[in-house]
């Protein structure tokens, strides 16, 4: 559930940024990082190691050119059924939830005042409405 770190109260409201929107937000910021090199365009294909087996960077083709991206730390930000992961040998973490989530975008539809968007839920089952 979403709680303010700092009160541990449920915030007035919460932002659900589209994809479209943050993901150029996160390679902007990354790319301002100094030491970072943006790579755009490149599909990861293995791990590379060195000696000691320690992963030191990523095989990645672009525009059907093969090379390594060495690196200090690689971070597999690709989702759920991640790629870099499975080149670690490393499995998924799960565990059930028994909760799902619904939600969509709708125009022109009247909110209460002062009120940019709506949640509902059920507090019996530990889901929330606001």
């Amino acid at each position: 559930w979403v709680h303010d770190p700092e009160t541990g109260n449920r915030p007035p409201h919460v932002y659900n940024t589209r994809r479209e929107i943050l993901d150029p937000m996160i390679r902007g910021i990354a790319a301002d990082v100094p030491g970072v090199d943006l790579v755009l365009g490149a599909k990861a294909h293995a791990l590379s190691h060195n000696l000691s087996g320690r992963v030191d960077g990523v095989v990645v083709s672009e525009s059907g050119v093969e090379r390594n991206i060495g690196c200090r730390l690689v971070v597999g930000a690709d989702g759920r059924a991640s790629k870099i992961a499975e080149f670690a040998g490393l499995s998924a973490l799960e565990s059930p939830n028994r909760r799902f989530c619904y939600f969509a975008h709708y125009r022109n539809v009247e909110l209460p005042a002062g009120s940019t968007g709506e949640i509902g839920s059920d507090e019996a089952s530990g889901s929330y409405h606001q």
